[in-house]
């Protein structure tokens, strides 16, 4: 296959499942809309306020790395302490709110504009004068905390270094008195360089507490106090709601892909063009459940009347390959089928026209078409290939054209046998006493169907609505060795009565 060949199976698929799904679709972009309108009633209701602060360096700030404060090196670190909950609860007590700090915080929103020390802040609220109560709260409530934290940093410093002091003094006054008392020149020397050492820390320290004492405070400054900037209007309503139905579509859409990508499965006979196999047919369970049972019923000189399903089926096999005698391997498209439900429909519909018909049951342990006949006890199809014995002594008669060889008895060597040299001389034997060998098997890529189909003429594979799968037919149609025998799909409708739904399951 090409790659456009390859990618027209997905293709339709797609377009298939976006069929199916139009209520779907319609529904999610209506729901999505619906939603849209609410939430832009919901913002038309919206007010928001704007307020601007200038941040300046302070001194201890732990977030500088020199602690001098000499220049912010990451202002987005304010923005997320200003959205914290310890901001939050100070604009609360600041501004009278008895609103929860969540609260508060869901309607805050905190920008950096490029290159600046300049928080923007914008608070969107019910009202007007929310908005700016709310703004301006949350501008001075955060200065006020950024104040709050470097004095406590500036305080925690000047009792450390005031701890040392007192400390240095203590150590020099013992000094002084050890070097007053000492009477060795060398001893005394050298208590007196201790003593300067001491007075040189001391007079540090000092130092250092002044400048921490004397030195000022500057959180910034609320350089644009909190106004109103913008209102939602009905606008904010068409936008959400077109907003919201294409949310839904999408969504829609990505059920609709994720559907066809993972089942995948055929419902309309138009699904298997797209495999790139040919469609012979298209049969609807009803009618097949009907020519199945009333075989079963047939007395010696009755007749049924032939669907126009079956009718069609028998014209596009037959003039599909002319030879005669020829041999019909039948299969199953899904792995999970049992058998195809319109093998002894189509052989019922070719003996009818006078043409030398006989079905041969493959599919499996136990033959399931030879179940549905009842035959399940009469020697069949594995017991000719495993005794070598002729065939016709095993047939049955269902009517004047048409007979069967049912599956036999189960035997441990069947699927050794289908590959041995008596399963040719079975079919040739057939071949003349008969003008239609139709054999029904199982999937077609099962190594049984796989074996069949080298002594036999064509394929006929067979996709149920609903249970087959699109990528089987694919697989099918890719496979070198099975592609150049299948002659067509053929199509099977489920049935729609309740008691042929029964009866299918």
């Amino acid at each position: 296959m090409t790659d456009d060949q390859q990618t027209s199976p997905r293709r339709a698929a797609l377009v298939a499942a976006l069929r199916r799904s139009a209520v779907l679709i319609l529904v999610l972009a209506a729901t999505g809309t619906a939603l849209g309108v609410a939430a832009g009633l919901r913002r038309a209701e919206d007010h928001t306020a704007q307020a601007s602060i200038l941040v300046s360096p302070l001194d201890g700030n732990p977030f500088y790395p020199s602690g001098r404060g000499d220049d912010l090196i990451n202002l987005e670190t304010e923005a997320q302490l200003m959205q914290s909950d310890s901001v939050a609860n100070a604009v609360a007590e600041r501004i009278g709110d008895p609103g929860s700090a969540s609260d508060l915080l869901s309607g805050l929103d905190v920008s950096v504009p490029a290159n600046t020390q300049i928080l923007t802040i914008n608070y969107t609220g019910g009202s007007d004068a929310v908005a700016v109560r709310r703004a301006q709260g949350f501008a001075e409530a955060y200065l006020d905390f950024r104040k709050a934290r470097s004095e406590a940093v500036t305080r925690a410093k000047t009792e450390r270094i005031q701890n040392q002091i007192n400390s240095q003094d203590k150590a020099l006054s013992a000094l002084v008195a050890k070097a007053n008392a000492e009477t060795v020149p060398a001893q005394k020397s050298l208590l007196q360089e201790q003593v300067s050492g001491v007075t040189s820390q001391i007079g540090q320290l000092q130092a250092a507490l002044a400048e921490l004492q004397t030195g000022s405070v500057d959180p910034g400054q609320v350089i644009t106090p909190a106004a109103i900037v913008g209102r939602s209007s009905l606008k904010a309503l068409l936008a959400y709601a077109l907003l919201g139905m294409f949310a839904g579509l999408l969504l829609a859409l990505g059920i609709v892909i994720i559907r066809a990508r993972s089942e995948n499965r055929i419902h309309h006979a138009d699904d298997v063009a797209p495999s790139g196999l040919p469609l012979l047919g298209s049969v609807s369970m009803d009618e097949v459940l009907d020519t199945n049972e009333g075989i079963v019923l047939l007395e010696d000189g009755e007749s049924l009347q032939i669907g126009s399903g079956l009718a069609a089926l028998r014209v596009a096999v037959l003039s599909g390959d002319r030879r005669r005698p020829v041999r019909i391997l039948y299969s199953a498209a899904a792995e999970a089928a049992r058998y195809p439900r319109t093998a002894l429909g189509l052989a019922y519909a070719a003996a009818a026209s006078n043409l030398r018909t006989v079905v041969v049951d493959a599919t499996g342990e136990g033959g399931d078409i030879t179940k549905f006949l009842n035959l399940d006890t009469k020697r069949g199809f594995t017991d000719v290939l495993a005794e070598g014995s002729s065939a016709a002594q095993s047939l049955v008669r269902l009517t004047d054209h048409l007979s069967i060889l049912p599956s036999g008895k189960p035997d441990p060597r069947a699927d050794d046998l289908l590959t041995g040299p008596g399963i040719k001389t079975v079919f040739d034997e057939l071949g003349q006493s008969f003008d239609i060998i139709v054999v029904a098997a199982g999937p077609r890529r099962t190594p049984q169907a796989q074996a069949l189909a080298m002594v036999t003429d064509v394929t006929v594979v067979e996709a149920v609505e609903s249970k087959s799968r699109l990528g089987d037919l694919v697989a099918l149609a890719d496979d070198p060795n099975a592609a150049p025998s299948v002659l067509g799909v053929v199509f099977v409708g489920r049935a729609r009565s309740r008691s042929r739904r029964h009866a299918e399951a």
